[in-house]
Order: structure tokens, then sequence, then C-alpha cells
């Protein structure tokens, strides 16, 4: 059964055919692995197998058999061109003062950061010459290459060169950083996105100094893509890399470019889809260097199919782009008519192209089968392009490379670049938060509220108002770590009293918890905890930080407690025990798989239900009345 946080739950009653407790015998279940069984059972040792949910990833890829595409043209020399056949390419008759009126002619500067697929790694390496994928072919690059034309490279500047001869700020030719040619484009391999303020920075100032940028009035396109590197190393720090984190340095470097450059329209490319790109790693008849691929992308090249580490590189993947999404709904960078950024989704999707053969292309790659060839670059080109002019809300999020997808033209109509305004978007934002509600109580009245006649002897008799006693055994979930704090001073109090399980401040009318549910049937119900700390905290014997093999140590010290009460009949009075663990162990789970799996967690488990059990069995006229091991699962 899920469990949705967000709708109201109400609290059930026993019924009069059905007043008892659910245990498998009055539920007439039947357990798996003993069917038949009718009376109890001593304790066997059990093993647990793991069944993953995981599905193959890239069986879920969309692969399209089609024979390799040899370019727009018949002329080897020109297959990386493109047409555009627009009628409209003249700029506005006076330079507009609002980015949602900005056409593609009055661009006249154009920038970018990012990592080596904006640097242009191995674009124009010839087949099989890996060495030579160290070379930047910063003038192929997708975003802001500026080499030939757009006759013969398809470009994002030499695409806008067509409505303006005159733009500035692409890169050309091959070089590093600190070569004069590649002018606006910051980007550098191997760059992360807490790379990306610096490159930011860096490329602000270059547009302030330089004679050929009027910075104050220049119309600009600025590129951000980032991402590859980051996933690439996300399983060797997933807090480090995780999606939040991404979001926040992304999040810096555009608040670098809102608060300092006017007139500027941000492409903020979503991170590329790269589990597809499995498949050339796999492929055995592929000629990939496997080893190189294994250094340049282990997070995402090595998980084997079906494995909790593919399952968690795939889910990595969707955040990054979801994360970057909701930063840019939040509307954050549209508080100037001058300054917008527009997500460019296209990469959202990727269609790896399989040849005839059933085999990857690998035309469309550069040696390494990891960077991207000039094949691959153009048809980026061609989506960017066509993403910058499709409405916001109605962008294509899916790349099929093979596609000979034509470039669009800005229509007489909407004959400007779109951004939320000029599309009549309505950013969704953050989801609003629902006023704190003034208690969190419960209403409860039912007609079967009444204990048994005689004390039931059987477990599969008893009623709520059999109850006498309740204890809980947990980490600090149970122990109410946190739950009442209204600030981050506040975070480590334990607020025993407040604990779904075991906590009995208040009535059920101000505090849902098991206790004050339970005190609707017997009032006089004994070990629930009040109030802050341990002072009060009776049988939650809960300890913040535990973890299943803890267990032990807890059960022994709640048996202790109850038999040394002097308020309760340890062997007569029935009882309650709710068990919750296993947060602690999941998040340490990575760090060593052996101490934290399944079998010893449950192990653990079954320990201190044995414990509990052996209790029980003292002889007939002695029990010790436990009515319920509650073992509680959270499906994550």
């Amino acid at each position: 059964m899920n469990q949705s946080l967000d709708e109201p739950l109400y609290l059930d009653c026993p019924s009069k055919d059905e007043p008892y407790l659910r245990t498998y015998r009055n539920s007439n279940y039947t357990y798996p692995s003993n069917p038949g069984q009718t009376t109890p059972v001593a304790p066997s040792s059990i093993q647990t197998t793991v069944i993953t949910t995981h599905k193959s990833f890239v069986s879920q890829v969309s692969f399209q058999t089609t024979p390799s595409i040899t370019g727009t043209t018949g002329d080897p020399n020109q297959v990386y061109g493109s047409e555009l056949l627009c009628k409209d390419k003249h700029p506005s008759d006076v330079i507009p003062s609002s980015v949602h009126s900005l056409r593609p002619a009055d661009v006249k500067v154009i920038g970018a950061v990012g990592d080596s697929l904006t640097a242009g790694n191995g674009i124009g390496s010839k087949p099989k010459d890996v060495l030579d994928v160290l070379t930047q072919y910063r003038g192929l690059s997708f975003s802001i290459g500026g080499d030939g034309s757009l006759q013969t490279t398809t470009t994002l500047p030499n695409i806008l060169r067509e409505f303006n001869p005159s733009l500035t700020g692409f890169s050309t030719g091959k070089g590093n950083l600190d070569k004069p040619n590649v002018f606006l484009n910051q980007a550098f391999p191997g760059a992360l996105a807490g790379d990306l303020p610096g490159q930011v920075r860096k490329l602000v100032d270059i547009m302030k100094n330089n004679s050929k940028i009027d910075f104050q009035n220049d119309w600009k396109i600025i590129n951000l893509f980032i991402g590859g590197n980051d996933l690439c190393n996300y399983c060797t720090d997933s807090a480090y890399f995780s999606a939040i984190n991404f979001a926040k340095r992304i999040e810096k470097a555009l608040d670098i470019l809102l608060d300092e450059v006017p007139r500027a329209f941000v492409n903020l490319v979503e991170t590329l889809e790269l589990i597809p790109l499995r498949r050339l790693y796999q492929d055995k008849e592929v000629s990939c260097p496997r080893t190189l691929m294994r250094m340049l992308c282990y997070c995402v090249v090595k998980p084997s199919e079906n494995s909790p580490e593919l399952e968690m590189m795939s889910e990595a993947n969707r955040a990054y782009q979801l994360t970057t999404r909701m930063l840019v709904e939040s509307g954050r960078y549209d508080t100037r008519e001058d300054f917008t950024v527009a997500l460019q989704p296209f990469f959202h999707h990727v269609q790896i192209p399989i040849l005839e053969n059933g085999h990857p292309d690998t035309s469309f790659f550069a040696p390494d089968c990891f960077h991207l060839s000039q094949k691959f670059h153009t048809q980026v080109a061609r989506a960017l392009w066509n993403n910058m002019l499709q409405p916001v809300g109605e962008k294509s999020d899916f790349q099929d490379v093979t596609a000979n997808v034509p470039l669009s033209c800005p229509s007489q109509d909407q004959p400007f670049l779109r951004t939320f305004k000029n599309s009549n978007y309505t950013y969704q934002g953050a989801v609003p938060t629902a006023a704190p509600p003034k208690n969190w109580g419960s209403d409860l009245s039912c007609v079967e509220n009444q204990p048994s006649e005689a004390v039931p002897t059987s477990v599969h008799k008893i009623r709520p108002a059999d109850i006498k006693i309740i204890a809980a055994l947990g980490d600090s979930i149970t122990a109410g770590f946190g739950a009442r704090a209204k600030n981050l001073f506040q975070l480590r109090t334990e607020y025993r009293g407040v604990s779904w399980s075991i906590g009995g401040d208040k009535t059920l009318e101000a505090v849902t918890t098991l206790p004050n549910i339970l005190k609707k049937f017997n009032p006089n119900v004994h070990g629930f905890a009040s109030g802050i700390g341990n002072l009060k905290s009776k049988f939650n014997v809960a300890v913040s930080g535990s973890k299943a093999n803890d267990l032990s140590n807890q059960t022994h010290r709640l048996i202790q407690l109850m038999k040394d009460s002097s308020e309760i009949n340890f062997k007569k009075d029935w009882k309650v025990i709710t068990l919750f663990i296993g947060a602690n162990d999941l998040c340490e789970y990575c760090m060593n798989k052996e101490m934290y799996s399944a079998d010893n967690y449950v192990k653990h488990i079954q320990e201190a239900l044995d414990t509990l059990q052996k209790q029980v069995l003292l002889g007939v006229e002695e029990r010790v009345k436990t009515c319920c091991f509650t073992v509680v699962y959270f499906k994550v």
C-alpha cells in the first residue's frame, strides 16, 4: 500500500465483526514461506534475496535503424553546412529595450561557458586518432564556433551571422584558452559546474574591456552548457555532486550575469542524457577505447545492467535536468526587462544513431566514443537554434541526430527569440507550502471501543482496549529528533512526546500518535514518552543514529525496564512494541555494502524479535502477553 503524505488519512475504527488488532491468523493469511502454518513455531534462520525493480535503461532508449546521414549537400566539402531559407532577416527598426522583443538580427555579441563539448575537443579528429581528441576545435563548437560559414559549418554563430554578418564573440580555429582566437568561448575541458562562476567572471571582464563590444548597449547571447563531468563523477561523491549542489553552482554563475550584464539572452542548455551512451561501451563489435571510456566516465559506463548503481546514475541524470528546470521556473532570472534565461531542453532525451547492421554509428562521435564529432555538433546546433524559436512550454526535448532537421525561421507573427513573456507562458514556480496547521490532532469516535469481557489469552483476539503497555525501538525518527524544531538550532532536540509510534503528549485532538489513539480505548495505557529528551521517555528506548545492529542492545534494555517497572504487570499485561529502523543503514550502504547488506539488516531485526519472542516462551501459566511486534517498513 502506497502512502501519500499530501492526502488526508482518516483513522479507522475496529468493526463489530472484526474488533481485533489484525494478525496473520485473524486475517486468514498464509505466510508464503510456511504454508499451512496454524501454530507458532520456533524462529529459524532465514536468508534474504534482494529483488531489484530496476529496468534496463539501455533497453528503454529508442534506437532507430537507419543509414548514417551524409549531410545536407552532395559536396563532400559542405557535408556539415545548412540552408537557411528565411524571408525576413532584418533587425528591429529601433534597437529593442526588451529581451522579449529581440530579433536574431539584433544580436551583436555571442559568448559561451562550459566544458569540453563547448571547448570543441575532438570535433574534427579523424577516426581512430584518439590522441587528437585533446585538440580543442573551438571554431566547430555547436554553440560558439565561427569557422567558415553556414554553407560549410553549422554552428549557432554561423546561423546568427546570416541575420547579422557583424556578429562578434565567436571562436575560430583550434587552441586552448590562452589563444586569442577563442575570444568569448571561455569553456575548458574537464570543467565542472563549480567552475562556471570563474568562467563567467572572465567572460564578463572580457566583454567589458573589448573595443569591439559596446557592453552597455549591444544585445548578447550567452550559452551555458555543463553537467557531463559532474555526472561522470557522481558515484565518487554523491553528496558533493548532488543535483541540488549542481543547480546551486549554476545559480551562482547565472547570478553574476544577472547582476552585471545588460541586454542578455542566456541559453541554459539542459544536461545531456548520458545513459544511452553506454551502448557504445557495451557493443563489442564497435571499435571504442573502453579503458579510456572508463577513465572518462566510470560512473556511467561501468555499472552492470539492472544494477542499483545504474539506477542511481539514471536518477541523478534526471535530477540534474529537473533542478536546472526548477531554477529557471522560479522566475529568478526574469526580474529585468533586458535579461532572461531560457532553458533549451533538446538534450533531455537522446537517440543513439544505429546503423543498418544494428551497431552504433560511431561517425557521430569523436575517436574516444565519448565526445561528439562534427556530424553530431551539426545536428546539435540545429536543435539549439530551433529550440530558441520554439515557444516556452512547447520546446522539443528529443534529439534524433540522424534526422535531417531543417533550420526554422522566425515567423511574421513571432519574429523574436522566444521567452516566457512572448510565449504567454507562466512559470510554474515552487509549489507553495501550505500554512502550518494549528495542531496535529485527529478525530476518532469508535462504537467498538470496549475491552474484551475476559483478558484474552490469544494474540489473535486482542482488542485495542486490551492493550496496557506500549513501547518502541528505533532511531532518531522514533526518538522524535527535530520533530517540532522551528530552526536549525532546535534540530538536534528529541521531541519524544510527539513521536508517531510512542509519543503521548497532550491528547489525540492535539497530537496524533499511536499512544494517543490507544488512549481513546484505554486511558490508562502505559509506557509512552512525553516532553523533550530522555527524562520522561519511559519505554521509548530508541537512540538517534542507531542502525539495525543496535537493536539487540535496545531490546535487552527495554525488557529490563519493563521487568523493573512497578507500574505494570510484565507477565500479564498485553503490550504493543513498535520497531522501526533502517534509514541510517541505507545512508551508510554505499560505504560498506557487505556490512549493510539486506541479509545483515534482516538478521539484526530477527535477532531483536527472537529476543522478544523468547520472553513469551516462559511456560503456559506465566506467559508474557506481548501483543504485537510491529516492524515498520517504508517504501522509498
